[in-house]
């Protein structure tokens, strides 16, 4: 329906989808989320008619951010060097003491990613923060989905070394089998 113009679609597709894309820039740049979020949304209408029968919008929306992210850090390393923020993570788990430690745990695990090479942290990312399946991602980063299932074998295992390297650094206790505090409820959030 939205693909045909109706407006009532479209604006269903946009209250749903806002504050996911908003999380997905926050987690990633320093620059102003609103108008990422809002370059991803013009772009989707733009481009409505290249969204494949059968396919995801979801997968096609996460694409066309992917694609303006992309852009925009060309952009900034075109012009200059920026240091982007420490981003702090919070849960949406009610208690005090849950939501300190989902926080040290978010943190925890936005440090490992920062780690990470950029194409790594990028499929990561998008499997395990915005719920993505490995089919989708490929059509999104352009590559065959084996590869990135291997991408996401090894982030995981370099993921894994590049926490258990911090937490012995600072002297925590934690085993090479300890979970990764990896999952679509965890909301990154600028610090």
């Amino acid at each position: 329906a939205w693909q045909g113009g109706d407006l009532r679609a479209g604006n269903t597709l946009f209250s749903r989808y806002f504050e996911t894309v908003e999380r997905y820039f926050a987690n990633k740049s320093s620059g102003d989320i609103e108008d990422l979020v809002q370059q991803t949304f013009e772009a989707c209408v733009q481009g409505r008619d290249r969204v494949r029968d059968g396919s995801s919008f979801r997968a096609y929306l996460f694409g066309v951010a992917y694609n303006v992210m992309r852009v925009a850090h060309r952009e900034r390393r075109r012009h200059a060097a920026v240091d982007e923020p420490v981003a702090a993570v919070r849960s949406e788990a009610p208690g005090p003491s849950t939501w300190l430690g989902a926080r040290e745990d978010a943190r925890w695990l936005r440090e490992g990613l920062d780690r990470l090479p950029r194409s790594l942290r990028a499929v990561l990312e998008l499997h395990y923060l915005q719920g993505l399946s490995s089919i989708d991602i490929a059509h999104l980063v352009g590559c065959p989905e084996g590869t990135v299932r291997s991408r996401l074998r090894r982030g995981r295992k370099l993921l894994r070394a590049a926490l258990l390297e911090r937490n012995a650094e600072r002297g925590a206790e934690v085993s090479a089998d300890s979970p990764l505090p990896l999952g679509p409820r965890t909301k990154f959030e600028p610090a």
